[in-house]
């Protein structure tokens, strides 16, 4: 070990030995590495002296010594990493290969990434000015990425070397691919201490407007960032500095590319605090912004059914409060129209009350398709909405319909919700009961269509004589849809409330356009114990009936057959065999003519 370091000392050993064969034995053996330190650093030194005249003919020099650094900073063995780059920080200045710049940056990123201040600080302080200044490949600077990671002693190393060379105002202002500096990054991360340090400096060569008003591509400030992730602290250490450098009507004029807002992000977010804090700082300004496609702070807050953010925004709203209530969404649909969808009874209370005397005319504002905030709630099933909007309206709201005729009564039966029906119908009566889709639907049919037992049993009870002869517009009645969609209770309870209404005949004997009775329907589709009901209530005239085309039943369910084939499934296959089984003896009973 003596002859080993004397040899090392005098320089034989660098003569007989390669860089990285010595720099591993010094990484290897700790007692070697303390003893000659000094030692291999003076070799080093000579080394790089000598390769300095080569250094455009040897653009790979520095892999051999760059994967020892990036080694060493892995290692943890600072001091020989602090040796090595003596003297490249010393070359830096003498040569202007971009190789060579880039390896630096290299090692500049890995010691921030490790946060090895020390090695940072050689590299910053002995470098240049375009070192300090560098950015990776997605435009993150050295002060981007230590305010991110919350790493305050590189921050402040950063800022000090910005501020003694003059940098400081192009280093704050450095932004990455999406432009965002420093400032966004710390403030999404919640780091409280460096948002704080970078406004200090920012305010020290007096660029803390520009700073705090900064905008990135998709036009978010600083204070979106803030509210966005809900930081409350940051968000009034935000507003404070932009109160105190006069910036705070442009700040709270500034919001993101598509008209999102900072107050519209933190009320989505649901952060109610960070939210009150900007409409008591902003106020009315900031309450009436909407996006581009129209939707406002308080459309958002009576979608999420925020009682308590919507009174505080109305407050604020001040001589411009109906304003705000009448503003809709770019389709269409107000605050109150979203908030009864959503089943918020308690906000459409609190957003009619506001309204006034213009409760009725917020009430009528409906949807670019005609749906009304009525339907809305009716399609939900949300009753105690509709007893909201019905103390606050008249039968005009009742007998809105969709464009394409459906009403709240429709879209209520077709989902089943029999309370809100009871409710709707005791207020709107026969003339809501037959209103009709365009296709000439009625509110039967969407029941029928729906398997909606209990919701069927309901219209039939009350308007079922008035109901049951009404058809669509391509012939089919209320019978057909419930036989062609298989839900049998209904087609027993349809059955049974024309024999009580009189018309049982007149239902059976209905055709579609192309003359298909409710017979053909279930041979079509082959369901055997509707089929053999059917034939039981129609008889002979039923089962002889034939399309416009002269097709019999017979022969459609044989035709089904045949289309089937063997690759049908077995269930399948069985029940059309059914149904033409019970079609053969129905025809033999009743004396029809077997095709």
């Amino acid at each position: 070990m003596e002859k080993l370091a004397f040899m090392f000392e005098e320089g034989m050993l660098a003569r007989h030995m390669s860089f990285a064969e010595s720099m591993r034995l010094c990484m290897v053996n700790k007692d070697f590495k303390a003893l000659h330190l000094r030692t291999w650093r003076n070799v080093w030194r000579s080394r790089v002296r000598d390769l300095t005249t080569s250094l455009p003919a040897q653009a790979d020099w520095m892999q051999e010594p760059s994967a020892l650094i990036l080694a060493g900073m892995d290692a943890g063995m600072d001091d020989y990493v602090l040796g090595l780059l003596e003297p490249l920080t010393e070359l830096e200045h003498q040569t202007s290969s971009e190789h060579f710049i880039s390896r630096l940056c290299l090692f500049v990123f890995r010691a921030l990434d490790l946060q090895r201040l020390e090695i940072m600080c050689s590299l910053l302080e002995n470098g240049s000015r375009e070192l300090s200044m560098a950015a990776n490949d997605r435009g993150c600077s050295l002060l981007w990425l230590s305010a991110r990671r919350g790493w305050a002693a590189g921050v402040q190393l950063l800022l000090a070397l910005g501020d003694s060379r003059g940098t400081l105002p192009q280093l704050l202002m450095q932004a990455n691919h999406r432009g965002e500096n420093c400032l966004h990054v710390a403030v999404q991360h919640g780091q409280t201490g460096v948002v704080r340090a970078l406004l200090v400096a920012a305010a020290s060569c007096g660029m803390i407007r520009i700073f705090v008003l900064w905008r990135s591509h998709a036009g978010e400030t600083c204070l979106y960032v803030g509210a966005a992730g809900g930081h409350l602290e940051i968000v009034m250490m935000l507003l404070a500095t932009a109160r105190d450098c006069e910036a705070t009507r442009e700040l709270c004029a500034l919001a993101k590319n598509n008209g999102n807002s900072c107050l519209h992000i933190s009320i989505h977010n649901r952060y109610h605090e960070v939210a009150r804090v900007l409409v008591k700082s902003f106020g009315q300004q900031l309450v009436m912004m909407a996006k581009n496609n129209g939707v406002t702070c308080l459309w958002i807050s009576a979608q999420n059914g925020d009682l308590a953010m919507v009174m505080e925004q109305l407050a604020a709203a001040g001589d411009r409060a109906l304003e705000l209530l009448f503003a809709k969404k770019s389709n269409g649909v107000s605050c109150v129209w979203i908030s009864a969808q959503n089943g918020h009874a308690e906000v459409v209370r609190a957003l009619l009350q506001a309204a006034g005397v213009h409760a009725r005319e917020l009430l009528m504002v409906t949807r670019d398709d005609g749906a009304s905030c009525l339907w809305a709630a009716a399609q939900n099933g949300y009753i105690e909405v509709i007893d909201v909007l019905l103390a606050f309206s008249d039968r005009e709201l009742l007998m809105l319909t969709r464009h394409d005729g459906e009403s709240c009564l429709y879209v209520s039966a077709e989902n089943g919700y029999v309370r809100v029906m009871k409710r709707l119908l005791a207020v709107g009566g026969r003339d809501l009961a037959i209103l009709r889709k365009n296709d000439g639907c009625s509110c039967l049919f969407a029941c029928s269509a729906g398997g909606q037992e209990m919701a069927t049993e309901i219209l039939l009870k009350q308007y079922g004589k008035e109901l049951l002869p009404l058809t669509r517009a391509d012939g089919c009645s209320c019978l057909h849809i419930s036989v062609y969609m298989g839900y049998e209770n209904v087609f027993k309870l349809l059955l049974h409330a024309s024999k009580e209404a009189g018309v049982e005949s007149a239902m059976l004997s209905m055709t579609t356009v192309d003359g298909s009775s409710c017979l053909f329907v279930s041979v079509q589709m082959g369901y055997p114990s509707i089929t053999r009901k059917l034939i039981e209530e129609g008889g002979a005239k039923l089962l002889a009936m034939k399309r416009k085309d002269g097709t019999s039943c017979l022969a459609v369910v044989r035709n089904n057959l045949m289309r089937l084939g063997s690759y049908c499934a077995a269930k399948l296959k069985c029940q059309h065999t059914q149904v033409l089984t019970i079609v053969e003896k129905a025809c033999l009973r009743y004396g029809v003519e077997l095709e």
